[in-house]
Formats: structure tokens, C-alpha cells, sequence
């Protein structure tokens, strides 16, 4: 079994994958913002992958927005937009990817930078938004 779910689980504050409830689908706030559905597909169904997966978004979706302020040039600015794109549609969060694809849309056409920041302010929020969605999803410490 990989030990990635175990590095992964504190940085979304889960003491380990056997004490994960999730909400039923019906009845979770966050089903409007991460594609439950998408999810239990990726993972069959196997409930620690998911946290893997929703980890290892969460994880991304933090660096992200710091790694794409900070790029220096628009190539590093695809990179980490693609990833996290790509990583934000393994966990369902569509909105997150859409935003992804808005950035590198607004790289590749050259718009301006006051501009670009604005579509990356944009991402931001979708990655607030989506990190907030795993948090509730997630049993907290304490909780």
C-alpha cells in the first residue's frame, strides 16, 4: 500500500483513511463545487484513494496560486497551470480546471499583466472555494 495517503491526510487534517466519513452526495454542500461522481469513478469507489486524490488537490491547489504570482516567465506559468488543471479534473473540481484553462488562455493570447492577474485573481477564489469544499468534506481533528 503507497504511504502517499498518509503524507497527504495532515495537510487536509485526517488522522487516517478507516475514520473518513463522507457526507452522502444528496445532502453535501460541497457536491456544487467537487464532482462527487467524477470522484468515485476515478477511485472505484475505494475510499482512501479519494482522500489521496482530494489530498493531493488540496496540497497543489495551496502551491499553486503562490507558484503562478511568482513565475517568472509565462512557461512556468503553463506548467503549473496545466498541472494543476489536470490534477484539479482527477478530483472533480471542474471549476478550478476551467479556471486553469482561462489562465493559460490568457498567457497564450499575451493579454496584458494587469489583466492576466485579474483571470489569475479569478483562479484564486476557485481555489478558495474548492479547498473549502475538501475541508468540509473531510472530518477535521476535533471534529
Amino acid at each position: 500500500m503507497s504511504t502517499l495517503p498518509q503524507k497527504l491526510m495532515p495537510s487536509v487534517g485526517v488522522p487516517d483513511a478507516a475514520s473518513v466519513t463522507f457526507m452522502p452526495v444528496s445532502r453535501s454542500p460541497a457536491r456544487a463545487v467537487l464532482d462527487l461522481v467524477q470522484l468515485a469513478r476515478r477511485s472505484r469507489g475505494d475510499r482512501a484513494l479519494e482522500l489521496e486524490l482530494l489530498g493531493h488537490f488540496d496540497r497543489q491547489a495551496l502551491l499553486a496560486g503562490a507558484r503562478l504570482r511568482a513565475a517568472a516567465d509565462a512557461g512556468a506559468g503553463v506548467a503549473v497551470g496545466r498541472m494543476l488543471a489536470a490534477t484539479a479534473r482527477i478530483a472533480g473540481a471542474f471549476a478550478v480546471a476551467a479556471a486553469c484553462d482561462d489562465y493559460l488562455a490568457a498567457l497564450g493570447d499575451g493579454l496584458p499583466v494587469h489583466d492576466r492577474l485579474r483571470v489569475l485573481d479569478s483562479l484564486d477564489a476557485e481555489i478558495v472555494i474548492a479547498r473549502a469544499a475538501i475541508s468540509d468534506l473531510v472530518p477535521q481533528d476535533g471534529r
